[in-house]
């Protein structure tokens, strides 16, 4: 270390220590299961949302490249109104479980299979043209 600073089992003890107190006192744990729901509601659907978009949109439907996808920055948008807004409907939907509006154990589930579905249909409405380079993509529609 650059300041060979090594701690010992009494620093360690001392912070396990002081971070109990911490938690205890702002009632941390109360609020894990919220917070756990939360992050399970979005890195869940966001995760089943690219394995969609690769495994379905892409090598299933052909809708964009499936193989040799390269991220230059002159090659891809900025963003997929179709994965954000997927993203964006099956979060808020989840967020209505975790609110408690429906059993909060279905809320991760029902946005984990909402998030996915909703970005092929989009995608497939919009016929893959957020998959393609913004120049690309006016140059097709002023030849139409």
């Amino acid at each position: 270390m650059a300041a060979h600073f090594r701690p010992g089992r009494p620093w360690w003890m001392f912070a396990v220590w002081l971070f109990g107190v911490i938690f205890y006192a702002t009632n941390v744990i109360n609020h894990l299961g919220t917070f756990l729901a939360i992050t399970g509601v979005l890195t869940n659907t966001w995760v089943l949302i690219i394995l969609a978009d690769y495994f379905i949109c892409r090598r299933w439907l052909r809708l964009g490249r499936g193989e040799d996808i390269e991220y230059r920055e002159e090659d891809v948008r900025a963003w997929n109104p179709c994965g954000l807004f997927a993203l964006g409907l099956a979060v808020a939907v989840g967020a209505l479980g975790i609110i408690e509006v429906y059993p909060i154990a279905y809320a991760s589930f029902i946005s984990m299979i909402l998030g996915p579905i909703v970005h092929v249909v989009l995608t497939v409405a919009t016929k893959g043209k957020y998959y393609l380079p913004k120049k690309v993509t006016e140059l097709d529609e002023a030849l139409v």
